[in-house]
């Protein structure tokens, strides 16, 4: 592990290629000075003195950018399928919703088959990654590979 004040003064050379990079992957300003300081935590755990500084940072910002990425649309597309409104509403607003649900539950299934349309409409239906593992044998690391592929 490097000291504190090598890592500051990797920090300071490589801050505005590492954000650059980051927006260059489809980040927003905010967003990848925030990745640039979460990556430099990582940096600093796992960096050591003779590699290239540029390339391990680098690549810890463009997987902490996918992961991002992809957390936020299985969450989005989760929300969008199975996210409930404690509010009032309208008959006919209740219904347009239950449609746009459905339409939304159709859209996702569309074009998947065998395993990865049972996994996604397992999820869809509320079962957890586990519980679905153990309704179709497979593993929980399969079913989450199979959710993000899907």
């Amino acid at each position: 592990m490097i000291s504190a004040p090598e890592l500051a003064s990797i920090y300071e050379d490589l801050r505005g290629t590492l954000e650059h990079y980051a927006m260059s992957l489809g980040a927003d300003q905010p967003t990848a000075e925030d990745i640039v300081h979460d990556a430099m935590l990582r940096f600093w755990r796992r960096y050591k003195r003779g590699r290239k500084p540029l390339n391990l940072a680098e690549s810890i910002v463009r997987h902490l950018i996918y992961n991002r990425t992809r957390d936020r649309r299985v969450r989005t597309n989760l929300l969008m399928a199975t996210s409930t409104h404690e509010v009032q509403m309208a008959p006919d607003e209740a219904m347009e919703l239950e449609e746009t649900r459905a339409e939304t539950r159709r859209v996702m299934l569309t074009g998947l088959k065998g395993p990865a349309y049972t996994t996604v409409r397992l999820y869809l239906d509320g079962h957890s990654p586990k519980d679905i593992a153990e309704q179709t044998g497979r593993s929980v690391g399969h079913i989450y590979h199979l959710l993000r592929t899907a």
